[in-house]
């Protein structure tokens, strides 16, 4: 644990000025979508009349400010994941990090580390700081003050409200069949899964290639979505008739659950193949290679 607290100093001094530009960044972009929001908020109910009678709370609310900055942390967390290697990018910076004394093992896991959460709590931070701007921005816009709402609670919302999706007050009422619920429970595994293993591919990405591998991961990625997407097409117009032709009810709800399951199996087998061919092409980092000069 001190071997691995001491890379960790030595990696956050030798590459302070890139982790506060991301910082920078992060919380930059964050708040120019908290200010577009209220901007949006504030000239809608300056120029529309009787605001607070027509509208009450729902001119004041920052659902869509936070639905764009919850869309943006999806991609941010992304980019961080591409990141993970980030001090292997250069060859001096290669010669000095393998010559460190410190295993390969505490070198991976503070990476890892400090993309997964450490990118999660500069997210949040972020967010945090977004919410306070909007809400000065607010008090000096005249707002009243219990029509201020809270862009941090809203977003944890919405993580709350997709966890709980299918047994939730807004939809527990209006599905009341329960294969419909069971189809919306396995949609929201298979959207977490499928995410943590899109954010496992780039961290991959950067393992087999250290500069520009967020560009060469999202083409790879595509060209994967691409065959699958033509097998599926094929197999469709193939065996489409067939299909149609046995498929009742059960049959239908059976072949539904199959994919959802077997689609987040995969996943979940790809997360795990992905996470080990990184740590094993970590151990293997060279000074130089093909693909790294």
């Amino acid at each position: 644990m001190k071997r691995c607290a001491q890379y960790a100093r030595y990696d956050l001094t030798l590459n302070r000025a890139f982790y506060r530009n991301i910082a920078i960044v992060t919380a930059a972009l964050i708040a120019g979508i908290t200010v577009l929001g209220f901007m949006f908020r504030w000239i809608g109910i300056r120029n529309l009349p009787d605001a607070n009678l027509v509208f009450s709370d729902g001119a004041y609310t920052v659902t869509w400010t936070t639905f764009w900055i919850t869309c943006l942390t999806g991609i941010l967390c992304v980019l961080y994941a591409g990141c993970i290697h980030h001090p292997l990018r250069t060859k001096q910076s290669r010669i000095s990090v393998l010559t460190l004394p410190a295993t390969n093992a505490e070198k991976f896991v503070w990476h890892t580390v400090l993309v997964l959460i450490g990118g999660w709590l500069l997210l949040l931070g972020s967010i945090v700081l977004a919410d306070g701007l909007n809400a000065l921005l607010s008090l000096l816009a005249g707002f009243p003050a219990d029509k201020i709402y809270s862009i941090t609670a809203e977003h944890l919302r919405y993580y709350s409200l997709t966890m709980r999706l299918p047994m939730s007050g807004y939809l527990g009422d209006m599905i009341q069949d329960e294969n419909a619920k069971g189809i919306l429970s396995e949609l929201v595994i298979l959207s977490l899964a499928s995410s943590i293993a899109t954010i496992s591919a780039f961290t991959f990405g950067n393992a087999v290639k250290y500069r520009f591998n967020i560009i060469f991961t999202y083409l790879a990625l595509w060209l994967l979505q691409f065959v699958a997407s033509t097998l599926v097409i094929i197999c469709t117009v193939a065996f489409g008739e067939k299909l149609v032709e046995s498929m009742t009810g059960e049959n239908a709800l059976s072949l539904i659950h199959g994919t959802l399951i077997g689609t987040t199996v995969f996943c979940v087998i790809a997360t795990i193949a992905l996470w080990w061919g990184n740590w094993r092409l970590y151990k293997k980092a060279q000074i130089t290679s093909k693909l790294n000069r």
